[in-house]
């Protein structure tokens, strides 16, 4: 008997609702149905794994993590592509900048 294994795909996003009207048309048109299915966000990491059993401490450590971080506005200045992947830049980027590279190192140091 083979064993399937279904891992979950998880990411950490800033959800971006206001844009959704924006991304709607452009989604129909060139991304996946799983991917229309997500709403209009940002990405701060992807793949995200914590260990699901440690979900609460890995929430707190988040909260905490976040929480160095002052308020900022942005703009979605432009439409941009990765390679099969449709995007809207982020005017200014430098926080965001700043929120991928903290997660990417408390990640680092097992911290998440």
């Amino acid at each position: 008997m083979n064993k399937t294994s279904m891992v979950e795909e998880r990411g950490l996003t800033i959800m971006i609702p206001e844009a959704e009207i924006l991304v709607r048309s452009f989604r129909a048109n060139f991304q996946s149905s799983a991917a229309s299915n997500f709403p209009a966000h940002i990405t701060i990491n992807h793949p995200f794994v914590p260990a699901l059993e440690n979900f609460a401490q890995v929430e707190e450590l988040l909260v905490e993590l976040f929480s160095r971080f002052a308020a900022f506005q942005f703009t979605l200045t432009e439409i941009c592509t990765f390679p099969n992947v449709l995007y809207l830049a982020t005017e200014p980027v430098e926080q965001f900048m700043a929120l991928i590279n903290a997660v990417i190192e408390a990640s680092s140091v097992n911290l998440l």
